[in-house]
């Protein structure tokens, strides 16, 4: 805590307290009557909380216990569903999961803001919209999850990116943006619970623990085959001939791609070929055919000084110019036998000087915005696939 940045300590104290005045203000209409209950859905919420869920980046994670948190709302309004989250949520930190004091000091007011905040804009709608006789209260129930949604992800977002020293609109794209249809699926499962345990009684509520265990193992699944994918593209992409763009350079002499000086224009014509040798390979497989004109004229040029074909301007393929602004970055940044790769501003300085003429304007223009704000890295760890891996993590 002595090392955070002050603007994560003024957040993280404020969100404290913030958190329990309103636990505070909840606290005053809490009905004693539905104390059996809530003690049931604690037991719940504890045991969905032991399928909690790490995301691959920034140390976030997300918990199968939020159809739970939905239904107690529901059923209980926001001074109960509050009570269930605060007395779950310490027990399963301290005592389960045996998180540092720093992080239950922050969890704990952060579920009661979560729980207590979309509890209130679900009781707004009022009784004509929340009483579980018709279908109008997933009206108010559709609001009150985005609501969770937005309150729980931008809160960890904002504590971690203060905390981190980084942008905390990035750490939610990185790890929250691509869940928000997870909970558009929890909506239906809350109401479902709430609606069963009005009809049947409290002990039907322990059969969903079952499906939300099932749930958290397929999103499990889904996140290791996202993270080998990474893996796998990250491996591709760090060997030389792998490049999908460059593949047909498996076809040129080593003494051409590998020579120490600079080539001569025998050895120029015949690495000019390695477009049309690629989209040759490429075209051949089915899932990759659309590829083939893209990888043909990636080094084609605007001002129609390109190869193979001398094409100019809109004639080019979109995707070709992209390809070409994005292999010569590569090109200028590598370690060749001739020289060394250039820094970032000699990089800046090609792209200004040739946009328009080798480059496509657009493009250039796109990318140099992209480098001066820094969103466009260049990566010269010794461990390519390594640094690649921390890359496309942060972009995918």
């Amino acid at each position: 805590m002595n090392s955070t940045p002050p603007g994560f300590k003024v957040f993280y104290f404020s969100f404290i307290i913030a958190g329990f005045v309103l636990f505070a203000f909840l606290m005053r209409n809490l009905p004693v009557v539905w104390l059996p209950d809530i003690a049931l859905f604690i037991a719940l919420i504890v045991i969905a909380d032991t399928a909690q869920i790490s995301l691959p980046r920034g140390g976030a994670s997300i918990y199968a216990s939020s159809p739970i948190d939905l239904a107690a709302i529901v059923l209980f309004g926001p001074a109960a569903a509050a009570l269930i989250e605060a007395l779950s949520t310490f027990f399963s930190e301290v005592f389960i999961q045996r998180r540092p004091a720093v992080k239950i000091a922050f969890n704990v007011p952060l579920l009661i803001i979560t729980v207590g905040i979309a509890g209130l804009v679900y009781k707004s709608f009022g009784p004509y919209w929340t009483s579980l006789e018709t279908p109008r209260f997933l009206v108010p129930l559709f609001f009150c999850g985005i609501v969770y949604y937005l309150v729980n992800t931008a809160s960890i977002s904002t504590v971690i990116g203060l905390s981190d020293g980084k942008n905390p609109l990035r750490i939610w794209k990185q790890n929250y943006m691509w869940t928000f249809f997870h909970i558009l699926a929890f909506m239906p499962v809350g109401a479902i619970i709430a609606l069963i345990y009005v009809k049947s009684g409290m002990w039907t509520v322990a059969l969903f623990v079952v499906p939300l265990f099932l749930a958290r193992y397929s999103f499990q699944l889904y996140i290791e085959m996202k993270e080998a994918h990474i893996s796998t593209v990250a491996a591709l992409s760090s060997a030389y001939s792998a490049l999908l763009h460059d593949i047909g350079k498996i076809a040129i002499q080593h003494d051409v791609l590998l020579k120490p000086g600079r080539l001569n224009d025998e050895e120029y014509k015949t690495l000019k070929q390695h477009p049309s040798i690629g989209a040759d390979i490429v075209e051949n497989l089915k899932f990759l055919k659309e590829a083939a004109d893209l990888i043909r004229y990636h080094h084609e040029q605007p001002d129609g000084n390109g190869y193979p074909e001398g094409l100019k301007d809109d004639d080019i393929p979109l995707g070709s110019k992209i390809l070409l602004v994005a292999d010569a970055f590569d090109a200028m940044t590598s370690d060749r036998p001739y020289r060394k790769g250039l820094p970032m501003e000699k990089v800046i300085e090609q792209y200004e000087l040739y946009r328009g003429k080798q480059f496509d304007l657009a493009i250039s223009n796109l990318f140099l915005g992209m480098a001066r704000a820094g969103d466009f890295p260049l990566i010269v760890e010794t461990d390519p696939t390594t640094a690649i891996y921390q890359s496309l993590k942060e972009r995918l």
